[in-house]
Protein backbone atom coordinates (compact mmCIF):
# COMPACT_ATOMS: atom_id res chain seq x y z
CA UNK A 1 0.00 0.00 0.00
CA UNK A 2 3.02 2.31 -0.23
CA UNK A 3 5.46 3.47 -2.90
CA UNK A 4 6.80 -0.07 -3.35
CA UNK A 5 3.51 -1.16 -4.96
CA UNK A 6 4.47 -2.07 -8.52
CA UNK A 7 2.05 0.27 -10.27
CA UNK A 8 2.83 3.18 -7.94
CA UNK A 9 6.57 2.56 -8.17
CA UNK A 10 6.39 2.40 -11.97
CA UNK A 11 4.45 5.67 -12.12
CA UNK A 12 6.93 7.43 -9.82
CA UNK A 13 10.02 6.14 -11.63
CA UNK A 14 8.56 6.77 -15.09
CA UNK A 15 7.52 10.30 -14.22
CA UNK A 16 11.12 10.98 -13.19
CA UNK A 17 12.28 9.54 -16.50
CA UNK A 18 9.84 11.89 -18.26
CA UNK A 19 11.31 14.82 -16.29
CA UNK A 20 8.59 15.32 -13.67
CA UNK A 21 8.76 14.70 -9.92
CA UNK A 22 5.52 13.23 -8.58
CA UNK A 23 4.31 14.15 -5.08
CA UNK A 24 1.04 13.46 -3.30
CA UNK A 25 0.18 10.56 -5.56
CA UNK A 26 -2.93 8.54 -4.66
CA UNK A 27 -3.71 5.52 -6.79
CA UNK A 28 -6.61 3.11 -6.49
CA UNK A 29 -6.14 -0.21 -8.29
CA UNK A 30 -8.56 -2.98 -9.13
CA UNK A 31 -6.55 -6.03 -10.17
CA UNK A 32 -8.49 -8.67 -12.10
CA UNK A 33 -5.39 -10.76 -12.81
CA UNK A 34 -4.48 -13.34 -10.14
CA UNK A 35 -0.86 -13.00 -9.07
CA UNK A 36 1.64 -15.84 -9.28
CA UNK A 37 -0.51 -17.85 -11.70
CA UNK A 38 1.37 -17.37 -14.98
CA UNK A 39 -1.07 -14.77 -16.30
CA UNK A 40 1.27 -11.78 -16.61
CA UNK A 41 0.04 -9.71 -13.68
CA UNK A 42 3.39 -7.95 -13.20
CA UNK A 43 3.60 -7.00 -16.88
CA UNK A 44 0.07 -5.58 -16.79
CA UNK A 45 0.96 -3.55 -13.69
CA UNK A 46 4.11 -2.19 -15.32
CA UNK A 47 2.30 -1.19 -18.51
CA UNK A 48 -0.51 0.43 -16.50
CA UNK A 49 2.03 2.48 -14.54
CA UNK A 50 3.88 3.60 -17.66
CA UNK A 51 0.72 4.61 -19.53
CA UNK A 52 -0.50 6.60 -16.52
CA UNK A 53 2.88 8.29 -16.08
CA UNK A 54 2.92 9.24 -19.74
CA UNK A 55 -0.44 10.94 -19.35
CA UNK A 56 0.26 12.53 -15.96
CA UNK A 57 3.38 14.22 -17.30
CA UNK A 58 1.92 14.96 -20.76
CA UNK A 59 4.91 13.10 -22.17
CA UNK A 60 2.62 11.31 -24.64
CA UNK A 61 5.19 8.56 -25.07
CA UNK A 62 4.83 6.42 -28.17
CA UNK A 63 3.97 2.72 -27.94
CA UNK A 64 7.54 1.87 -28.88
CA UNK A 65 8.93 4.12 -26.13
CA UNK A 66 6.61 2.48 -23.63
CA UNK A 67 7.65 -0.96 -24.90
CA UNK A 68 11.34 -0.16 -24.37
CA UNK A 69 10.70 1.14 -20.86
CA UNK A 70 8.51 -1.83 -19.95
CA UNK A 71 11.07 -4.26 -21.33
CA UNK A 72 13.79 -2.68 -19.21
CA UNK A 73 11.67 -3.14 -16.07
CA UNK A 74 10.27 -6.61 -16.79
CA UNK A 75 13.45 -8.00 -18.32
CA UNK A 76 11.76 -9.43 -21.42
CA UNK A 77 9.10 -8.11 -23.81
CA UNK A 78 6.75 -11.12 -24.01
CA UNK A 79 4.00 -10.13 -21.59
CA UNK A 80 4.44 -6.35 -21.69
CA UNK A 81 4.03 -6.39 -25.49
CA UNK A 82 0.73 -8.26 -25.12
CA UNK A 83 -0.46 -5.77 -22.49
CA UNK A 84 0.50 -2.83 -24.69
CA UNK A 85 -0.83 -4.01 -28.04
CA UNK A 86 -3.54 -6.56 -27.27
CA UNK A 87 -4.48 -9.38 -29.61
CA UNK A 88 -1.66 -11.82 -30.21
CA UNK A 89 1.91 -10.59 -30.16
CA UNK A 90 5.29 -11.91 -31.20
CA UNK A 91 8.01 -10.24 -29.15
CA UNK A 92 11.78 -10.45 -29.10
CA UNK A 93 14.82 -8.35 -28.22
CA UNK A 94 18.18 -7.60 -29.82
CA UNK A 95 21.34 -6.21 -28.28
CA UNK A 96 22.21 -2.91 -29.94
CA UNK A 97 25.30 -1.05 -28.70
CA UNK A 98 25.25 -2.98 -25.40
CA UNK A 99 21.57 -2.16 -24.87
CA UNK A 100 18.64 -4.54 -25.22
CA UNK A 101 16.08 -3.26 -27.71
CA UNK A 102 12.60 -4.80 -27.72
CA UNK A 103 10.47 -5.46 -30.78
CA UNK A 104 6.89 -6.66 -31.15
CA UNK A 105 4.50 -7.65 -33.91
CA UNK A 106 0.75 -7.45 -33.44
CA UNK A 107 -1.48 -10.16 -34.92
CA UNK A 108 -5.28 -9.92 -35.09
CA UNK A 109 -6.84 -13.05 -33.59
CA UNK A 110 -9.53 -15.02 -35.42
CA UNK A 111 -12.81 -13.93 -33.77
CA UNK A 112 -13.95 -17.56 -33.54
CA UNK A 113 -11.28 -18.29 -30.92
CA UNK A 114 -12.30 -18.19 -27.27
CA UNK A 115 -10.21 -18.65 -24.13
CA UNK A 116 -10.90 -20.63 -20.98
CA UNK A 117 -8.56 -20.17 -18.03
CA UNK A 118 -8.35 -22.82 -15.34
CA UNK A 119 -6.94 -20.96 -12.35
CA UNK A 120 -5.73 -22.94 -9.30
CA UNK A 121 -5.93 -21.50 -5.81
CA UNK A 122 -2.22 -22.08 -5.17
CA UNK A 123 0.34 -19.74 -6.80
CA UNK A 124 3.75 -20.64 -8.17
CA UNK A 125 6.63 -18.17 -8.08
CA UNK A 126 7.95 -17.48 -11.58
CA UNK A 127 11.51 -17.48 -10.24
CA UNK A 128 11.04 -21.00 -8.92
CA UNK A 129 9.56 -22.18 -12.21
CA UNK A 130 12.52 -20.75 -14.11
CA UNK A 131 15.02 -22.68 -12.01
CA UNK A 132 13.45 -25.93 -13.20
CA UNK A 133 14.41 -25.36 -16.83
CA UNK A 134 17.46 -27.20 -18.24
CA UNK A 135 20.47 -25.43 -19.73
CA UNK A 136 19.92 -27.19 -23.06
CA UNK A 137 17.24 -29.24 -24.84
CA UNK A 138 17.40 -31.91 -27.57
CA UNK A 139 17.74 -30.57 -31.11
CA UNK A 140 14.60 -32.45 -32.19
CA UNK A 141 12.55 -30.67 -29.50
CA UNK A 142 13.83 -27.26 -30.59
CA UNK A 143 13.07 -28.12 -34.22
CA UNK A 144 9.51 -29.20 -33.44
CA UNK A 145 8.80 -26.19 -31.26
CA UNK A 146 10.02 -23.89 -34.04
CA UNK A 147 7.63 -25.59 -36.44
CA UNK A 148 4.75 -25.30 -34.00
CA UNK A 149 5.48 -21.59 -33.55
CA UNK A 150 5.10 -21.09 -37.29
CA UNK A 151 1.87 -23.12 -37.27
CA UNK A 152 0.62 -20.98 -34.38
CA UNK A 153 0.69 -17.86 -36.57
CA UNK A 154 -1.80 -19.48 -38.92
CA UNK A 155 -3.82 -21.08 -36.13
CA UNK A 156 -4.39 -17.81 -34.27
CA UNK A 157 -5.22 -15.70 -37.30
CA UNK A 158 -7.07 -17.85 -39.85
CA UNK A 159 -6.84 -21.58 -39.00
CA UNK A 160 -8.11 -22.30 -35.48
CA UNK A 161 -8.44 -25.96 -36.48
CA UNK A 162 -4.64 -26.11 -36.09
CA UNK A 163 -4.60 -24.90 -32.46
CA UNK A 164 -4.18 -28.36 -30.92
CA UNK A 165 -1.04 -29.01 -32.97
CA UNK A 166 0.31 -25.48 -32.54
CA UNK A 167 0.04 -25.54 -28.74
CA UNK A 168 2.05 -28.72 -28.25
CA UNK A 169 5.13 -27.63 -26.31
CA UNK A 170 8.58 -29.24 -26.12
CA UNK A 171 10.56 -26.43 -24.46
CA UNK A 172 9.41 -25.93 -20.89
CA UNK A 173 6.19 -27.61 -19.78
CA UNK A 174 7.48 -31.13 -19.10
CA UNK A 175 10.41 -29.80 -17.05
CA UNK A 176 8.01 -28.00 -14.69
CA UNK A 177 5.57 -30.86 -14.25
CA UNK A 178 6.79 -31.72 -10.75
CA UNK A 179 5.92 -28.24 -9.47
CA UNK A 180 2.31 -28.35 -10.74
CA UNK A 181 1.08 -31.94 -11.07
CA UNK A 182 -2.62 -31.05 -10.95
CA UNK A 183 -2.19 -28.54 -13.77
CA UNK A 184 -0.38 -31.07 -15.92
CA UNK A 185 -3.03 -33.72 -15.27
CA UNK A 186 -5.75 -31.28 -16.33
CA UNK A 187 -3.82 -30.20 -19.41
CA UNK A 188 -3.27 -33.82 -20.45
CA UNK A 189 -6.95 -34.63 -19.96
CA UNK A 190 -8.05 -31.68 -22.07
CA UNK A 191 -5.56 -32.37 -24.86
CA UNK A 192 -6.61 -36.03 -24.95
CA UNK A 193 -10.15 -34.75 -25.56
CA UNK A 194 -8.93 -32.61 -28.47
CA UNK A 195 -8.85 -29.28 -26.62
CA UNK A 196 -5.87 -26.99 -27.28
CA UNK A 197 -4.74 -26.71 -23.65
CA UNK A 198 -1.36 -25.59 -22.35
CA UNK A 199 0.34 -24.16 -19.28
CA UNK A 200 -0.01 -20.38 -19.18
CA UNK A 201 3.38 -18.71 -18.86
CA UNK A 202 5.35 -20.30 -16.03
CA UNK A 203 2.13 -21.78 -14.62
CA UNK A 204 0.25 -23.09 -12.84
CA UNK A 205 -2.82 -21.77 -14.72
CA UNK A 206 -3.98 -23.89 -17.65
CA UNK A 207 -5.30 -22.07 -20.71
CA UNK A 208 -7.53 -23.67 -23.31
CA UNK A 209 -8.24 -22.18 -26.75
CA UNK A 210 -11.45 -23.32 -28.39
CA UNK A 211 -14.17 -22.34 -30.88
CA UNK A 212 -17.19 -23.73 -29.01
CA UNK A 213 -20.49 -21.98 -28.38
CA UNK A 214 -21.80 -20.78 -25.00
CA UNK A 215 -23.05 -24.21 -23.98
CA UNK A 216 -19.73 -25.84 -24.85
CA UNK A 217 -17.88 -23.11 -22.94
CA UNK A 218 -19.95 -23.81 -19.84
CA UNK A 219 -19.24 -27.52 -20.11
CA UNK A 220 -15.55 -26.85 -20.60
CA UNK A 221 -15.41 -24.57 -17.55
CA UNK A 222 -16.31 -27.52 -15.33
CA UNK A 223 -13.43 -29.68 -16.58
CA UNK A 224 -11.10 -28.45 -13.86
CA UNK A 225 -13.25 -29.74 -11.04
CA UNK A 226 -12.86 -28.38 -7.52
CA UNK A 227 -9.14 -27.65 -7.86
CA UNK A 228 -9.53 -24.98 -10.55
CA UNK A 229 -11.73 -21.97 -11.24
CA UNK A 230 -12.83 -22.16 -14.85
CA UNK A 231 -13.05 -18.63 -16.19
CA UNK A 232 -14.07 -17.66 -19.72
CA UNK A 233 -11.96 -14.77 -21.07
CA UNK A 234 -12.26 -12.52 -24.08
CA UNK A 235 -9.27 -11.79 -26.30
CA UNK A 236 -8.64 -8.06 -26.27
CA UNK A 237 -8.36 -6.58 -29.74
CA UNK A 238 -6.32 -3.69 -28.33
CA UNK A 239 -4.02 -3.26 -25.38
CA UNK A 240 -3.64 -0.65 -22.63
CA UNK A 241 -6.34 2.00 -23.03
CA UNK A 242 -7.25 5.13 -21.12
CA UNK A 243 -10.99 5.48 -20.60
Amino acid sequence: TDATHLIAKTIIDACKAFGTEVTGLHVECKNAIPQGRGLGSSAAAIVAGLVLASELTYARASEDELLQMANAIEGHPDNVAAALYGGATVAWQDEVKSKMVAHALHLPVDPRIKVMAFIPSTPLATKKARTMLPDSIPFADAQRNSTNTAIMMQALTIRPDLLLTATEDFLHQSYRQEAMPASFALMAKLRAAGVAAFISGAGPTVLALHTGDQEESEQLSRAGGAKFEGKSLEIASRGATLL
